[in-house]
């Protein structure tokens, strides 16, 4: 359906290695990284963009990011229905990764508004919009959410949340 190309495919090798490269310049090129791994190729265009969008199965994340986004989007379900809302703090000392997962969508969408990138797709966004997602959380979190880290009455919250999740 994509173009995803397993590790153990080594005939595929090439390729797979060439499409690595082109998606990690995208985010290069969109700012989205700073990584030292290569430098930006200034040869990446918006033109070159289109291009690679206009293949039919082309996707600019790979499979195992796309499952990784699910997979988040359920433990923040899981956290919505113990605590009430989807304000997960930021850090989250139990779930480290779901509070790293919600920081990033809030960065993502405040860019994706700007112009800056669009690495957020619509659809993503409607699917978080429609369980409570708040984009803005400043004055929006009260102040027992804020708490959620600290020792003491929350403590019960945390084991059902550790339970739950494993």
């Amino acid at each position: 359906k994509h173009i995803i190309l397993p590790k153990h495919v080594t005939t595929a090798k090439p390729l797979r290695e060439w499409l690595e490269v082109q998606r990690y310049q995208y985010k290069l090129y969109m700012g989205i990284s700073r990584g030292s791994r290569m430098k930006a190729d200034y040869r990446f265009t918006k033109e070159r963009i289109h291009l690679l969008e206009n293949i039919p199965t082309f996707l600019w994340q790979e499979s195992y990011t796309v499952s990784l986004w699910e997979k988040c989007f359920d433990e923040l379900l899981e956290y919505k229905e113990t605590f009430g809302n989807c304000n997960v703090p930021v850090p989250y000392k139990i779930r480290p990764e779901l509070g790293e997962f919600v920081r990033t969508h809030r960065v993502l969408y405040g860019q994706k508004k700007k112009g800056i990138n669009d690495l957020l797709t619509d659809e993503q966004i409607d699917r978080l919009e429609k369980v409570g997602f708040c984009w803005e959380v400043r004055g929006a979190v009260k102040q027992e959410d804020r708490n959620c880290n600290s020792d003491g009455d929350d403590e019960a919250r945390d084991y059902s949340w550790n339970i739950k999740l494993g």
